[in-house]
């Protein structure tokens, strides 16, 4: 996939990368070793750096008003266009807004939920989605997060994320799907087939 990735830069372009997956799936997992392979010339802009504030604001509309969706869009126009841009990622450390940091690579990889939304799509070169097990993530949900925010996946958030998707069916726009946590290879035919599997909520 890396050997891939190289083959689609241009040189003075920026190549624009999306891997998105439903959440706590190996999405991240993937990014690391990709920019593992890829650096120097890679770079990493996750869309968790695009929050309002953390706890979350209401989530509703989903899943626009938790992320600061117009600059998103921005910052990922910006880098086609122009091969730079200055997004404020937020600071875990301080739970604030940081100020514009400049972004530029001759790959960025765009990771995280809805990075493959639809007024996203066309907008890079590459697209992966990251296919997981969703009925059984609340274990790696507890791990990655903490115990204390398995009630607000399963009661608030794994809700809206399954009608998203199943609404915006991101994996059909994908170029590449891959097996994520707790699936095999063998399964992903039948996972995508099977558009009920999407939809499943999260109990």
């Amino acid at each position: 996939m890396a050997d891939r990735i190289r083959g689609l830069e241009t040189p003075n372009e920026t190549t624009l990368v999306a891997i998105d997956g439903w959440g706590c799936g190996g999405k991240t997992s993937l990014c690391e070793g990709l920019l593992d392979r890829l650096e120097p010339n890679a770079v990493y802009l996750g869309l968790d750096e695009f929050f309002w504030a953390y706890p979350f604001p209401p989530l509703d509309p989903f899943p626009h008003q938790h992320l600061r969706w117009r600059e998103i869009r921005t910052t990922i126009q910006d880098l086609r266009t122009k091969g730079v841009a200055y997004p404020r990622l937020f600071e875990w450390d301080n739970l604030m807004i940081g100020e514009p940091i400049e972004i530029t690579a001759g790959i960025v990889i765009v990771e995280g939920l809805f990075s493959l939304s639809p007024d996203l799509r066309a907008l890079y070169d590459l697209r992966i989605w990251v296919q997981s097990r969703v009925e059984t993530r609340l274990p790696r949900v507890a791990a990655q997060d903490g115990a204390e925010t398995v009630d607000f996946w399963s009661q608030e958030w794994g809700h809206r994320e399954a009608a998203l998707f199943a609404k915006e069916r991101p994996w059909e726009a994908a170029d590449i799907v891959v097996a994520g946590a707790e699936i095999s290879a063998s399964e992903i035919g039948g996972m995508l087939r099977d558009a009920s599997k999407y939809a499943a909520e999260v109990d």
